[in-house]
């Protein structure tokens, strides 16, 4: 079964595609900021993958080294 391509979106409706989907992600962001449990629970996730992050590549000299030498080869 063969399925034909989607055409491309013209460039002529980029802008106002653009548009509503940044409006659709703030307002999606804004709805999730009102919740009131939400934004302290993402600050501890944030927070505690810092710490995780911290201690399994920053705290060690050879861990250090590893991440040093992974981000040379990328």
């Amino acid at each position: 079964m063969h399925h034909s391509p989607v055409p491309p979106l013209s460039p002529p409706l980029w802008p106002p595609r653009g548009a509503a989907s940044r409006r659709r992600c703030a307002s999606s962001l804004q709805a999730i900021d009102r919740l009131p449990i939400v934004p302290g629970v993402l600050e501890l996730v944030g927070i505690g993958y810092s710490g995780w992050f911290a201690y399994n590549d920053l705290v060690f000299k050879p861990d250090r080294e590893a991440l040093i030498q992974k981000i040379k080869d990328t």
